[in-house]
């Protein structure tokens, strides 16, 4: 994504990593929660109100758009990932929009060191998933 707002323009400063862990624990208890375009509830969540509702639990407000995630973070590259950061893509199907996904690295579970979380698309439910690289356009911490 090369747009005028590159990530971290509109980012004060990053989280503390205590609010990383608070965060990825609120996202955990969204497990199973239906996907639901545009929702941000536990009724159901997109990709980026799954990531907003889990950051709001730690204090920290993004808004409900993936690409206004990814310019509301700041750049963290991929050795250097903690519990809570953000995983930004871009697939080709998806149109102009620079961001068209944001998933959450968790850090541990199902999948180890690479375990994230996500509200995929419809007819899914919030789940863990491997860290994934196709359609990867960076990291960032809110």
């Amino acid at each position: 994504y090369k747009g005028k707002d590159l990530a971290g323009t509109a980012a004060a400063k990053p989280a503390a990593p205590l609010q990383g862990l608070f965060a990825a624990a609120a996202a955990r208890k969204f497990l199973g929660v239906p996907y639901a375009w545009g929702g941000a509830s536990k009724k159901g969540v997109d990709c980026s109100g799954l990531t907003m509702l889990a950051w709001a639990a730690a204090g920290v407000q993004l808004s409900h758009s993936a690409t206004l995630q990814w310019e509301e973070s700041v750049p963290v590259p991929l050795s250097r990932l903690r519990p809570g950061d953000l995983l930004f893509y871009h697939f080709a199907h998806d149109g102009s929009t620079p961001i068209t996904h944001v998933v959450m690295f968790l850090g541990s579970g199902p999948y180890g060191a690479v375990t994230a979380i996500e509200a995929s698309h419809s007819g899914t439910r919030v789940s863990y998933t491997p860290v994934y690289f196709g359609g990867l356009v960076g990291a960032g911490e809110p």
